[in-house]
């Protein structure tokens, strides 16, 4: 994932706390937007000064796209915490019920 600041982008992944890379000197005014293309190939990066700065990288540069049964896996899970989110807001702050198979039932 990547996080802007004011003159830098910090690329980070998910196995390790440390960045991976530091992209800085972009732009010369600060960093307004930053957002990855659907192949996660390219971070387009915008700025104040008017510009945007499209950043390439090497296919499975960082890792292999997730497909098939992991994939499906990895978006029920994304559902199942947007839904657990969404009971959480719509009880006032309460956390909802979860199952041992991860479905969301409202709280009693």
């Amino acid at each position: 994932f990547a996080v802007g600041c004011t003159g830098q982008v910090i690329l980070y992944d998910t196995e390790q706390r440390a960045p991976i890379a530091l992209l800085k000197n972009l732009h010369l005014a600060a960093i307004t937007d930053i957002s990855w293309s659907h192949t996660g190939n390219s971070l387009v990066v915008s700025s104040s000064d008017g510009y945007c700065t499209v950043v390439s990288f090497d296919d499975n540069e960082f890792g292999t796209p997730l497909a098939g049964e992991p994939l499906q896996a990895y978006e029920q899970l994304l559902r199942q915490r947007a839904e657990y989110v969404s009971q959480y807001i719509e009880n006032g702050g309460k956390p909802p019920v979860v199952a041992g198979d991860g479905v969301v039932a409202a709280a009693e």
